[in-house]
């Protein structure tokens, strides 16, 4: 988190430090042309790891940092084995669409109190399931 959130505050500082705003709250001017770019590199690099970590990492170790730190996986369902770079890729698109509408999100997140196998509704799009290690 600190190496994403680090370079977001300073770009966030470094753009909106002389910003000035009008009487309806919106930017009219002053935002600094430096931290802008910080701000996208910032974002792109967030995204980016975003992607390697809960997708092809996880797809190709079983585990992301997180899920390495609480010492669980994710393997396939049928046989146990690695999810591959591919379905990992996958897993994390579907978290990630579901995730952006609202309530699918939610029902996303609470799905496996209800479910036998535990699986949450992007895990059931790949046929994988969390264990602990």
């Amino acid at each position: 988190m600190a190496v994403i959130l680090i370079p977001l505050v300073a770009g966030l500082i470094l753009a909106f430090k002389d910003a000035q705003t009008d009487s309806h709250g919106n930017i009219t001017g002053g935002v600094s042309a430096v931290g802008v770019p910080i701000l996208v590199v910032s974002a792109l690099f967030s995204f980016g790891f975003d992607l390697w970590n809960r997708g092809i990492r996880m797809g190709s170790k079983r585990q992301s940092f997180g899920r390495q730190i609480v010492g669980i996986s994710t393997v396939r369902g049928d046989s146990g084995a690695f999810l591959g770079g591919g379905a990992g890729f996958l897993r994390w698109l579907m978290a990630v669409v579901f995730n952006s509408i609202s309530r699918l999100g939610l029902l996303d997140v609470l799905w496996p109190l209800s479910d036998d196998t535990s699986q949450a509704l992007h895990d059931k799009v790949v046929g994988s399931v969390v264990l602990k290690k």
